[in-house]
């Protein structure tokens, strides 16, 4: 009986609630009752440890996953793990801090021509608000295509000529649409800072290529020597952003020796084609034949006609290069503002001599930056197309071209871009700053008498 007396010894009695030793009756019932209930107390016990278990080990699970998605948001697999804000943007943003006048950004500050604008305001009223076709306007492929035959190359509205959403959209299309990961592009530099990571994004490799000033003579030994089985694509840029250079038949001739018998795009950027300076020509690498069928070229009338915000442009390519660009295109933008192509292509068919127009009114503007800049301590590099002029200013400080840039912002009120923004390569030795001439006069005089008190350095 010693378990029964050892299993429970006291009761509360009734409501005056005063504790008592059990009697034997009492201690037997009690004992017997355990011995009953015994297994499912147990049962009981194991089941409420076990559940608990689950419940504690579901919160640890739920709180694994929840570290785990928030570590993952932490460390978020990036394309473009180097890209930030570019240096264009900080530089506007400093210039709007200090007042500056911004020579840096690459556009006009002046309306573009009255008679494109009333074009713009007849297309507007029209029935044209809906989806363009996936190509673009006929109407502006074919006036296009037209402008081009007028220089001795036949291309196919049909087929040959796409309408993008700007230039940099055509370039982002090229790239996505005839490279592939693994694959080598040859760049340039310096260089249009959009080609990196157009290339980065599309799993490729860029392969870089360097000039350097005065000069930026391409070295075409050295671009033959990274010519591979991997090797799909050359990016040219003529005429040049920054350097205002353009290819010339010599270049021509070397790309003929070494692309003329290969498989492999070459992507060419002429989105400054009509900002001509004076008797200078502009050689298009497709009016080479040996050249052609390889050669997707991108275009930009935003540039053309001093109107980039509107963002259209277009492409160039053979049939077979142009259907891979619209598969791409299709699903990346699909269509480009339908009434302002209109317009464009009345424009065009009214003013036929349009281009020519546009070079002679942009080589007006380089004058002036020219002349009035004589005065300064700069040493001019010549341009001979884009809106661009490159200045030397080693002879005013030795330090690099972001801080000097910066001393003309804080100091002077004047904002250009440093060379080696354009440069992926580090190149800290450059003293050159960019300047943009596409400004209205009185910019450009404000601009030049600020830097007016600017001394050779001692």
């Amino acid at each position: 009986m010693k378990y029964k007396e050892t299993v429970v010894f006291f009761i509360v009695r009734g409501s005056d609630r005063r504790i008592r030793p059990l009697s034997s009756k009492e201690k037997y019932l009690t004992s017997e009752t355990c011995k009953k209930i015994k297994p499912f107390l147990i049962g009981w016990l194991f089941l409420f440890l076990f559940t608990t278990f689950l419940r504690l080990h579901s919160l640890f699970d739920l709180e694994r996953i929840i570290l785990a998605e928030s570590y993952k948001l932490t460390i978020m697999h990036s394309k473009l793990p180097n890209v930030g804000t570019t240096v264009f943007t900080a530089i506007s943003q400093l210039a709007m801090e200090f007042r500056a006048i911004n020579l840096g950004q690459g556009f006009p500050d002046f309306a573009p021509d009255p008679i494109l604008i009333s074009h713009v305001e007849k297309a507007i009223k029209s029935p044209l608000h809906q989806y363009a076709h996936m190509a673009g306007s006929l109407r502006l492929r074919e006036v296009l295509a037209a402008q081009i035959s007028a220089k001795g190359e036949m291309v196919n509205p049909n087929t040959e000529i796409t309408i993008t959403a700007g230039g940099t959209q055509a370039i982002f299309t090229a790239i996505s649409a005839l490279v592939s990961p693994g694959d080598e592009v040859i760049v340039i530099e310096p260089l249009y800072d959009s080609y990196i990571p157009a290339i980065l994004v599309n799993g490729a490799v860029p392969i870089l290529i360097t000039t350097k000033p005065p000069n930026f003579t391409i070295p075409w030994d050295d671009i033959s020597d990274k010519v591979n089985e991997r090797t799909k694509m050359i990016i040219i840029n003529s005429p040049n952003n920054p350097t205002g250079k353009m290819l010339s038949l010599h270049d021509i001739s070397n790309m003929e020796a070494i692309f003329g018998d290969k498989d492999i795009t070459i992507l060419s950027d002429e989105v400054y084609e009509d900002i001509i300076i004076g008797e200078n020509k502009h050689i298009s690498i497709r009016s080479s034949d040996l050249l052609r069928e390889k050669t997707i070229s991108i275009h930009s009338l935003g540039k053309t006609l001093g109107c980039t915000g509107w963002k259209i442009g277009y492409a160039i390519a053979s049939t077979a290069k142009m259907t891979e660009f619209r598969k791409v295109h299709q699903f990346n933008v699909f269509a480009v503002n339908s009434f302002l192509q209109d317009a464009i292509a009345a424009y065009f068919e009214e003013i036929s001599n349009a281009r020519t127009l546009i070079g002679q009114d942009y080589t007006e503007r380089y004058q002036i930056l020219s002349q009035s800049m004589k005065d300064l301590p700069f040493k001019p590099l010549t341009t001979q197309g884009s809106f661009f002029q490159l200045f030397d200013y080693s002879s005013i400080e030795d330090i690099n071209d972001i801080a000097f840039n910066d001393m003309l912002i804080k100091k002077y009120k004047v904002a250009g871009i440093p060379l080696s923004a354009f440069y992926v390569s580090n190149i800290s030795d450059t003293r050159y700053i960019r300047f943009c001439f596409a400004k209205v006069a009185n910019t450009i005089a404000e601009a030049t008498q600020r830097l007016s008190s600017l001394n050779v350095k001692n």
